[in-house]
């Protein structure tokens, strides 16, 4: 099961209240309850907070959720991460510490970030077990990332451009508020955009005694939290919107060689191709109910180098033809 740190709801009463719902009922319809988002480092079920967000916003025709509870947000709310990461030197140095400690965060969360100098992109990802809507939660990751961004360098602070996959909802005056950037939604990656040069703004508080502190209480726990089952899936998801699910990329990025990976994934019992799969598995009904993206797009988004090869894989994996698929769900 997918799982998330209980911190991410700790606000949801407040919000909830405030647009008119009942906290415990909305909790309870999902399988929660108002202890189970009270201790902050309690592990919950992702796919029940992305349902329980994604519920709140249809009742209530708020597009906003997300954004709501991301404003709400403290980073205290992450324990010693959070002192870690108030202390480091750098915006830089927050993104590298924040990507090696993120599974003590949210274990259901995906980063990736590119920087190629000039600019930098901060791909984004939340998991979940089954395919469904994510919209909100997705929101929230992303909005979350900007604030933790304006706690360290200021207030001031604003992305480029942010990035959604999923449709722009009826309004998004609060997005454009909460953000000050260009938005753009349907996209092919959730992500930010900022320029390189950001990474090196100096964090004002940081303390490199405190951050140093900070590091060895969470090195043990960090080191046994999140299995490698779990890193793979992650980086596939990461990856493959960006054509770059392969296992030698993975390999490089968990910082292992390819026939180690290998062997490791054998000993859990699985392969990366399997794994990789899976995930296509996962992702291809939600590409083809976005009528934005042609066969060909929905092809490159799960990593086929040609509409023809994820056709034939589509057909031996669902029975069926993409096109048929996307016609039958639309009649």
């Amino acid at each position: 099961m997918g799982l998330i740190r209980a911190a991410v709801l700790m606000d949801y009463p407040v919000v909830a209240r405030r647009l008119g719902l009942d906290p415990t009922a909305a909790l309870r319809a999902v399988g929660l309850t108002d202890a189970a988002i009270e201790q902050p480092q309690q592990l919950i079920s992702s796919d029940a907070m992305v349902r329980l967000l994604e519920d709140s916003a249809a009742q209530t025709g708020c597009p906003s959720v997300g954004l709501q509870l991301a404003e709400m947000r403290k980073l205290s709310y992450f324990g010693v991460v959070s002192l870690l990461l108030a202390h480091q030197r750098t915006l830089r140095d927050v993104v590298q510490m924040g990507l090696q400690y993120l599974t003590l965060m949210n274990p259901s969360v995906a980063l990736h970030l590119e920087d190629t100098g000039k600019t930098a992109v901060l791909h984004h990802v939340f998991l979940t077990d089954r395919a469904m809507p994510a919209s909100q939660a997705t929101e929230l990751q992303a909005a979350a990332i900007a604030r933790l961004f304006r706690e360290i360098v200021g207030k001031e602070w604003r992305p480029s451009l942010v990035q959604f996959t999923h449709p722009a909802p009826a309004s998004v005056d609060v997005h454009r508020r909460f953000f000050g950037c260009k938005l753009a939604f349907d996209a092919e990656s959730n992500s930010i955009t900022f320029p390189s040069a950001d990474l090196d703004l100096v964090n004002p508080s940081g303390d490199a005694m405190m951050a140093g502190y900070a590091r060895s209480l969470i090195e043990v726990p960090a080191r046994s939290s999140g299995s490698l089952v779990d890193e793979v899936n992650r980086l596939i998801h990461l990856f493959l919107p960006i054509g770059r699910a392969t296992i030698e990329q993975v390999a490089h990025s968990l910082e292992r060689n390819v026939r180690s990976l290998q062997r490791e994934l054998g000993a859990a019992d699985t392969t990366f191709s399997a794994l990789l799969n899976a995930t296509r598995r996962n992702l291809a009904g939600g590409y083809l109910h976005n009528m934005r993206f042609d066969i060909g797009d929905v092809a490159a988004l799960l990593g086929f180098a040609r509409p023809g090869s994820f056709t034939r894989w589509f057909a031996r994996e669902f029975g069926g033809t993409p096109a048929a698929f996307r016609a039958n769900r639309a009649s």
